[in-house]
């Protein structure tokens, strides 16, 4: 998994970190580029994409897929595959387009990852 991360930050111009965690935070996978910090990829990034996706379905909104969030200095596009979930973390250059569907193809991975721990 490292490896597939790994060639995702090669091969994605503007791809800055990808981390892969549960809902409590806890670390599955991740690959960070030297040019960002690692504080960046707080565990605490999944936790609380975990809590909004489920206030929101409370809403009836349904249930979230994927929410992109961008800052200043750097942008987040976050995938739910429970009980995974997936932060990409780019810079504010890179094409959103295209970190959507690097996460949407990552989450295709991590779906039967997913699944096994179902099991």
């Amino acid at each position: 998994m490292e490896n597939l991360l790994e060639s995702l930050l090669v091969n994605n111009e503007g791809l800055l970190a990808v981390v892969i965690a549960d809902k409590d935070g806890s670390l599955f996978a991740k690959a960070i580029s030297p040019l960002v910090s690692p504080h960046v990829v707080d565990p605490l990034l999944s936790t609380t994409f975990a809590f909004a996706n489920d206030q929101a379905s409370k809403l009836g909104l349904g249930k979230g897929g994927m929410i992109y969030t961008s800052f200043d200095n750097m942008e987040l596009t976050q995938f739910s595959c429970p009980p995974l979930y997936i932060t990409l973390v780019s810079s504010p250059a890179s094409n959103s387009g295209i970190m959507m569907d690097v996460g949407s193809e990552l989450k295709k991975v991590v779906a039967a990852l997913a699944e096994k721990m179902h099991q």
